[in-house]
């Protein structure tokens, strides 16, 4: 069983080795939140090795004690939340929180770096001049700092996300937008690890306190989900598109100039109007505030007469429509030589994967289901 896991997670290291690179200098989308992710996935590398290598020296260089492989701890869980940050567009409202616990990331690091200049110029490194008490207490205030990090950042992670689902629900028409369970299933990934490294701390201040470290070791059991997190991730970027492509950033959109107490009955004549006649639908960038801007009626309101009134939010309102145009498009001759995506685009949908996520939703099958 042992041997299984080793390999398990060397083949996972290879595969984290890999996946780096492609996210950091992927020509298909060379953004921010890639080089985020791709940077993350070698940090984890980092800390695998110094937990896994099966010996000590490497060139005559010492691997296997504290702050001799860079110690990356800190590093791992504030790269993963600054990803999730720079994915949904809240970067900056984290600016100071992000620059402060990289600061102390980079510090941790700068051990490492003035153990191995120590070594190279004298030999000897760290553990030849601090005690054994000294060295562990460094390990350990980085570890606890560490574990913190992960649970604040998954916590702020875990708010913005539904804060960010929410607005777009509510605000905007793009399905794509809505379309993150990939997201939420890497956070609640973390999450798992988080809990059992937290029961590794615990364990590792238990055996300090009493002198008795007990012989149950969750380090195995971080890395098993770690090892699910990585496959997951080489998944997803091979399957899909969404670990490549930015998400939209979703903001507060601001009141109509001209907004007007409108009767319901009035207000859903309008919306009608809008949506039948002008099909306002088909505009792929199609917001809450064009809408309510069209009907003169405040965004609030426009918001809350949809809920009340089709018991739906804006985005799955304004696709019912779109979806409704794509069947009656697929009866017409006039899209007997197009493509389902390209009628798709014409129906006011942003891309081939918002059509079928919309499709799913509503009808329960595909557009080719409908497609005579």
């Amino acid at each position: 069983m042992e041997q299984l896991f080793n390999i398990l997670i060397w083949a996972a290291v290879f595969q984290g080795v890999f996946l780096g690179i492609v996210f950091i200098s992927s020509n298909e989308s060379r953004s921010n939140s890639n080089k985020l992710l791709g940077l993350f996935l070698i940090a984890l590398v980092i800390e695998a090795l110094g937990s896994f290598l099966p010996y000590n020296e490497i060139l005559g260089y010492s691997v296997g004690y504290y702050f001799e492989l860079p110690e990356v701890k800190v590093l791992i869980p504030l790269l993963f939340t600054n990803y999730v940050f720079v994915k949904i567009g809240v970067e900056e409202k984290y600016k100071t929180f992000l620059r402060l616990n990289y600061g102390f990331g980079f510090m941790v690091i700068g051990i490492t770096l003035v153990n191995f200049i120590l070594v190279l110029i004298t030999g000897k490194g760290l553990n030849s001049y601090l005690s054994i008490e000294t060295m562990e207490k460094l390990h350990i205030v980085q570890f606890t700092y560490a574990v913190v990090l992960t649970i604040v950042g998954l916590a702020l992670a875990t708010v913005e996300v539904t804060r960010y689902r929410k607005m777009a629900s509510s605000n905007y028409a793009d399905m794509d937008m809505l379309s993150i369970s990939w997201l939420w299933r890497l956070i609640l990934l973390l999450f798992i690890a988080a809990f059992l490294w937290s029961l590794e701390l615990v364990r590792v201040y238990i055996g300090l306190l009493t002198g008795n470290f007990s012989s149950w070791d969750f380090v195995s059991a971080t890395w098993g989900v770690l090892i699910i997190f990585i496959y997951f991730v080489s998944y997803r970027a091979f399957k899909k598109r969404d670990l490549l492509e930015g998400l939209t950033p979703v903001k507060e959109l601001k009141k109509p100039s001209e907004a007007q107490d409108d009767s319901d009955a009035i207000l859903a004549e309008k919306l009608e109007e809008a949506m039948s006649s002008q099909k306002m639908y088909l505009d792929t960038d199609l917001t809450l505030y064009d809408v309510a801007k069209n009907v003169g009626a405040s965004t609030r309101k426009v918001s809350n007469f949809i809920n009340s009134t089709y018991d739906q939010n804006f985005s799955e309102w304004v696709n019912q429509y779109r979806v409704e145009e794509v069947k009656d498009r697929f009866k017409s001759t006039d899209s007997e030589n197009l493509t389902i995506e390209a009628i798709g685009l014409e129906s006011g949908f942003k891309s081939r994967s918002a059509m079928y996520a919309a499709f799913k939703k509503f009808t329960g099958a595909s557009p080719a289901n409908f497609k005579t």
